[in-house]
């Protein structure tokens, strides 16, 4: 988050990152295989692994990372499209 709170790293790449340069050039080989496979597994509900004791942890931290900055894009757009009530509702229920 940022010092405010409210945003995310991933939330000022989104609204920020196309003014100033070709988004496609943070994305390496790897990070577009690794969002591939993030979006094949929650898509088709496919299990990341069979057990977390035998998985590679810095893909959890990066499946992590994407799933939360996914989420933080979402409601950034829902809050944009369909007013800062949306997600308030919502964030009671849950807090």
């Amino acid at each position: 988050m940022d010092a405010t709170g409210k945003f995310t790293p991933g939330n000022n790449f989104y609204v920020y990152l196309p003014h100033f340069c070709n988004p496609t050039f943070f994305y390496d080989h790897d990070f577009k295989y690794d969002l591939e496979e993030y979006y094949f597994i929650k898509s088709f509900n496919i299990p990341l692994t069979n057990d977390l004791q035998n998985e590679d942890y810095d893909k959890l931290v990066i499946f992590r990372t994407i799933d939360r900055e996914h989420t933080q894009c979402e409601m950034y757009k829902s809050k944009k499209e369909n007013g800062p009530t949306t997600w308030k509702i919502r964030d009671s229920v849950w807090n």
